[in-house]
């Protein structure tokens, strides 16, 4: 059952962050969306403590652990709103969608190879999509980021 809501809550974050990622930045509409994606993120990496395919805590706990902490701290730069703060709020929620989709990748990636190669699979197919996802992030998110706001 655990599974099951933590699919869903995933796969709604996931929609959720790819729609915040490609439409207009600080309208009413981002703003919703992103407070959903929010949450449906708290939730995502809540159910996920809820899961033990490995006897315990494990990786991908830490991995919860760190996705939780990139999405909140990406949020507490929007409701601080100091300095470069902007910059910031890109990067982390950003970031925190392509952990999304690395973990996705991951977990697609696993099962179409031999159970031994698991964690070789889980590695390859997460970090390339975080190598990918970091180049976007840097070339369409952070350099042009004027141009996303209306003014």
């Amino acid at each position: 059952t655990w599974g099951l809501v933590h699919l869903i809550s995933a796969n709604a974050a996931l929609l959720l962050g790819t729609l915040v990622l490609l439409n207009k930045k600080g309208t009413p509409r981002h703003i919703l969306i992103a407070r959903i994606y929010l949450g449906a993120m708290v939730f995502t990496n809540g159910t996920s403590f809820a899961l033990n395919n490995f006897g315990g805590f494990s990786p991908f706990h830490w991995l919860a652990v760190f996705s939780l902490a990139s999405v909140l701290i990406g949020y507490s730069f929007v409701l601080r709103k100091k300095g470069n703060w902007l910059p910031h709020h890109v990067g982390w929620m950003s970031g925190s969608v392509v952990g999304l989709y690395a973990a996705l990748a991951a977990e697609i990636s696993v099962r179409f190879f031999d159970p031994e190669a698991f964690w070789w699979v889980v590695i390859l197919a997460s970090s390339s999509v975080i190598f990918i996802g970091i180049y976007f992030i840097i070339r369409f998110q952070v350099k042009t980021l004027p141009s996303y706001f209306k003014k």
